[in-house]
């Protein structure tokens, strides 16, 4: 949200330390030049608490220090100031809330000064002398007497007059009627302030909260015109492409329409297809539905542009914000837009450059978290509200159908923990296991030779072998440039083309798997076997069973070629699906087996975002890492930051946020996105290896045995 926004509202406690994600997010707000103003909460609290004027003021300036340390840390301009009325102190929960310029516009007249002077006077070390009427800095009035604060004489003073209900000899009556004027009409102090409750309801009316956020976001956040101008270094860097910058910086709906998505959130559309939706800002423009546009396709990696895909369609429509469908957005807006894009930008022309922003949509879930209640009667609001988390975030939660576990599967900690954070708001007792990481399973050769497996009635035989497929195919099914949905001929002749399949063998493609759309293929090779077609949806069926649930620890299949060799069958009623199916789950289970089973593990990029100082500091940290890769860094000269890239094992990476914090500090922002799928050296079949531990742990856990089957449970000998 913070990258789509022109600027931003942080509403931090008053009370409570602050935590380190909501630090993180005002770091990321100074780097991408979001401007913020500050709501501290939690006023009603920290005055009810029996502290004194200087223990309070001491309380909120560690709190605002605090805030502006995180910003300084990446942008010198960045601090935000109370006395020029960028920080409100209030309650949500009570709906009143103040700024330093609301309280100096109140007593301007009384101290004889302007507003823009007094607000300064009211934070900071400046001490009123009531003798000389003066202003000082040191805190000693002129006859040696300790002086107060501005802001604890002024504001304190006062607020904990009306929640100190006990003390009526102290109170100041002509100050209380200035500051109530005609809420309360001839107040008698204690009587029409019997409870914390009632003061509050008086605030609310004197000072009322969206009257102050208000002020706050009309006086000190920017427009999307000069947001735009401020971050065009970020947004495009040095780069200089003629009317698409210039578009971009002036925000000019008038420009070229330029779309820069965001994030993505999967929901359930109206005919419960699963559709993909995107956050997005208009830069430049005025988007309409059906509008031709380009979808401009960048290296994950590097950064750098790889081509154009043309969208002669355009999108079919968009929603703003609230949901409602919307005709026409000029620059600056955010909108939701669905689809499915390779691609982070979306242009009506083509344009040499690409905006720079540090997201990548996620579509695979490998971290999963389990999720139990400590009283079985939150067991049925568990269960609704997990339901409700699907369509909420970026996650997978559910039950699982075998062990009746309750779980979350994300691509990230962060989506975790945003998940979870949300479950524990509506669920007590929420008991969460430590996460795990899904794996996949693959092959490393064709298969020593032919397997052979037979039906339960022994009247029928099949044969297979499996085969590696290669990433660039991989690649091509999980982009949706080869599915299932092809024209079978069309699909042969590219796959020649490009893959160098054979002709025939890429006709004779029966499916893809798992679930029909996975990047494994079941290929027949039989010759001449008669009534092929009537066991052709059984070996399909097998075949799925097989890819979801692979043969070392029922981990998914992935980038693996299945050939049905050859096939023996006896009459129909005895080839049924009950034998069939089976019998094609074995006889591929054996194939892999005698074809160097593997597994593969998730390999994410990660973005690290530090000082330019810091660099060395992160560098050192990858090496502790096992097989992580560094694959760059990008320079900032304009903020003196460095983006740093690198690949790392997800196992790898779990904890990786807390590392960066307790060597860097609290000030880096950091990003994990999902790479590739990357094979694990080892052997899992060789007794006492590291890989067969790893597989062994993984069965446990799903609780099979311990054991991986040997290749006699799956081949049958002729």
């Amino acid at each position: 949200a913070l990258l789509l926004a022109d600027g931003a509202v942080i509403m931090v406690p008053c009370d409570l330390p602050l935590e380190s994600h909501v630090i993180k997010a005002i770091s990321l707000a100074a780097t991408q030049h979001v401007q913020c103003v500050v709501f501290i909460d939690g006023m009603e609290r920290l005055l009810s608490q029996s502290k004194s004027t200087q223990e309070i003021y001491e309380v909120l300036k560690e709190c605002v220090n605090t805030i502006n340390d995180a910003l300084n840390a990446f942008r010198d301009d960045a601090a935000i100031s109370p006395e020029k009325g960028a920080v409100a102190f209030g309650s949500s929960r009570y709906g009143w809330a103040f700024t330093l310029p609301i309280f100096a516009n109140l007593y301007a007249d009384t101290f004889g000064s302007d507003i823009d002077t007094l607000a300064h006077m009211l934070w900071g070390d400046h001490f009123f002398d009531p003798e000389t009427i003066q202003w000082n800095t040191s805190g000693i009035g002129k006859n040696g007497q300790k002086l107060e604060r501005g802001f604890e004489k002024i504001i304190l003073d006062l607020l904990l007059t009306l929640f100190d209900s006990k003390s009526p000899e102290n109170v100041d009556k002509e100050r209380l009627d200035t500051f109530l004027g005609n809420v309360v009409e001839s107040p008698r102090f204690p009587e029409d302030f019997r409870s914390p409750d009632m003061v509050n309801d008086v605030l609310r009316q004197i000072l009322p909260i969206p009257k102050v956020l208000s002020y706050l976001i009309s006086s000190h956040l920017p427009s999307p015109q000069v947001s735009q101008r401020l971050r065009s270094l970020t947004l495009c860097g040095r780069q200089e492409d003629g009317r698409s910058i210039r578009a971009v910086q002036e925000c000019n709906p008038a420009g070229p329409v330029i779309v820069q998505i965001y994030s993505s959130l999967s929901k359930v559309g109206m005919n419960d297809e699963k559709c993909t939706y995107h956050n997005a800002r208009i830069l430049s423009g005025t988007l309409r539905p059906h509008t031709p546009l380009q979808v401009m396709r960048c290296n994950a990696r590097s950064g750098t542009l790889e081509g154009f895909e043309l969208l002669t369609q355009g999108i079919d429509g968009f929603l703003l914000p609230s949901g409602e469908p919307a005709q026409e957005s000029l620059a600056g807006s955010i909108v939701i837009i669905p689809g499915n894009f390779q691609g982070r930008t979306l242009a009506s022309g083509e344009i040499t450059c690409n905006l720079r922003t540090f997201y990548k949509p996620l579509c695979v879930y490998f971290i999963r978290v389990t999720l139990d209640v400590e009283s079985v009667h939150e067991i049925r609001e568990l269960e609704y509200q997990i339901r409700k988390l699907a369509q909420a975030f970026d996650v997978a939660a559910g039950i699982h159908d075998e062990t009746n576990d309750y779980y979350i599967e994300a691509g990230s900690e962060e989506h975790i923990e945003v998940a979870l954070k949300s479950l524990r708001r509506f669920v007590s007792g929420l008991v969460v296991s430590s996460p795990t990481i899904s794996y996949r399973e693959t092959v490393r050769s064709r298969s020593e030779h032919v397997a052979l497996s037979k039906s339960q009635n022994k009247h029928n035989r099949l044969y297979a072998c499996v085969e590696p497929l290669s990433p660039e195919f991989v690649a091509a099914i999980e982009n949706g440039k080869v599915s299932s949905q092809d024209e079978y001929r069309a699909r042969a002749r590219l796959l020649a083309d490009e893959y160098n399949w054979d002709i025939t063998d890429a006709r004779n493609i029966w499916c893809f798997g798992p679930r029909r759309t996975g990047p494994n293929v079941v290929v027949n090779m039989t010759r001449g076997v008669q009534y092929l077609n009537e066991i052709k949806d059984s070996v399909i069926a097998g075949f799925q069973w097989c890819t979801h649930e692979g043969v070392l620890c029922e981990e998914p299949v992935n980038g693996v070629r299945m050939d049905l060799m050859d096939v023996t069958m006896t009459s129909a009623i005895k080839r049924g699906g009950g034998q069939i199916i089976p019998t094609a789950r074995r006889v591929f289970y054996a194939a892999c087996l005698l074809a160097s089973p593997a597994l593969q593990e998730p390999i994410c990029r990660a973005e690290i975002l530090c000082h330019e100082n810091n660099v060395h500091r992160i560098r050192a940290l990858l090496q502790t890492k096992r097989n992580s890769e560094f694959i760059g860094e990008e320079h900032w000269s304009e903020s003196q930051m460095t983006l740093v890239r690198f690949l790392v094992p997800m196992g790898e990476s779990l904890g990786l946020q807390n590392e960066l914090e307790e060597s860097l500090g609290l000030y880096v922002w950091s990003h994990l996105a999902f790479d590739h799928w990357e094979t694990m050296d080892g052997d899992p079949l060789e007794a006492g290896s590291e890989m067969e531990t790893l597989v062994q742990s993984i069965r446990l856990r799903k609780g099979l045995k311990k054991e991986i089957p040997p290749l006699s449970t799956y081949y049958d000998k002729l």
